[in-house]
């Protein structure tokens, strides 16, 4: 139940974030997220040295692994959407941010249930990977951002993702996101 809360919420963040971005353009983006991730890195530090935020605290014992740092993975999705949009083209950001909320989430909600162990990763299955890319792409439909090169990026995003290295998938795919911005894009 916790890691189901955790990504229904990822999955939310990213879209109320997609959204933002689409109304408010990458500029009142960045002036109204930058400082909610500075506040959330305050928020980070006060949890690990066990001061605790009434508020912050109770969502940390709901949703947190208990096995990592508080916040590190909400600290990581923060920063890589901050650091998207502030340095990826639009387009590129926007698939970035849909990679890692809507792909991201829905192939934990749906692989961690799945058979079939995917080859680049013992730990995670082929439904997931499956799940990251379909999902992804519904979602870059939606927020019209369908071209062969968004399809392309997705896979590659899901492939990046599922792959067994110790680097933060987030930073992953925000690695994707500059390889496909400086070669593609």
């Amino acid at each position: 139940m916790r890691e189901t809360g955790r990504k229904l919420i990822h999955i939310s963040a990213g879209i109320f974030m997609l959204i933002c971005l689409n109304i408010f353009g990458p500029n009142s983006f960045l002036v109204i997220f930058f400082p909610l991730l500075l506040l959330g890195l305050l928020m980070v530090q006060f949890e690990n040295q066990r001061f605790k935020v009434p508020v912050i605290s109770s969502v940390f014992e709901l949703f947190e692994r208990r096995e990592v740092m508080p916040g590190k993975g909400a600290l990581w999705y923060g920063i890589t959407v901050i650091s998207s949009v502030a340095f990826l083209p639009l387009e590129v950001a926007k698939l970035v941010i849909i990679c890692l909320s809507i792909g991201d989430g829905f192939a934990t909600l749906i692989g961690r249930n799945g058979r079939f162990r995917n080859p680049l990763n013992r730990l995670k299955t082929l439904e997931g990977t499956v799940s990251f890319i379909f999902s992804a792409l519904i979602a870059s439909s939606l927020f019209q951002m369908y071209s062969p090169t968004a399809v392309f990026f997705i896979v590659v995003a899901a492939v990046a993702e599922s792959l067994e290295i110790y680097l933060d998938d987030n930073i992953r795919i925000f690695f994707v996101g500059l390889f496909f911005s400086l070669f593609l894009f």
